[in-house]
């Protein structure tokens, strides 16, 4: 059985620091010192992303400083609609939020059914005034 990715270790170190130069154009692009990173839970992606940068660093012998500002979505969510976060499950998220996308555990259909729920979250109908404070 193949692991993932497919070239093993080295794959893997090559995917991690091509995502890390695109955090660096990120911020090169936007002159910020932190890119945002939004997920649902931000906590799971964060733990993913220090473990991998964690590997990384420690395989290049090298300091990779934080470079993101985090937003949890689940708790955005919990906050808009009144509810405890711990209430904030997928299942809750009205398809109107999202664009009637789902939740499927693709990473790609997934992430954008977060963009969507951010989206509706932060923009109005107009998408120039913010829906609710956060």
């Amino acid at each position: 059985m193949e692991s993932y990715p497919p070239g093993g270790p080295e794959d893997e170190l090559a995917i991690l620091s091509a995502f890390r130069a695109e955090i660096e154009h990120l911020r090169e692009i936007t002159k910020t010192e932190k890119v945002l990173f939004i997920a649902y839970p931000a906590g799971f992606e964060y733990s993913f992303l220090q473990s991998m940068r964690a590997r990384l660093s420690a395989q290049r012998n090298e300091r990779w400083d934080d470079q993101f500002t985090f937003m949890d979505l689940r708790t955005a969510f919990a906050d808009y609609s009144g509810i405890p976060v711990e209430d904030a499950s997928h299942a809750r998220v009205p398809d109107y939020m999202c664009g009637g996308l789902r939740i499927t555990h693709n990473a790609l259909e997934d992430a954008l059914w977060q963009a969507a729920l951010w989206k509706y979250l932060t923009l109005s109908s107009d998408e120039a005034t913010p829906a609710r404070p956060l």
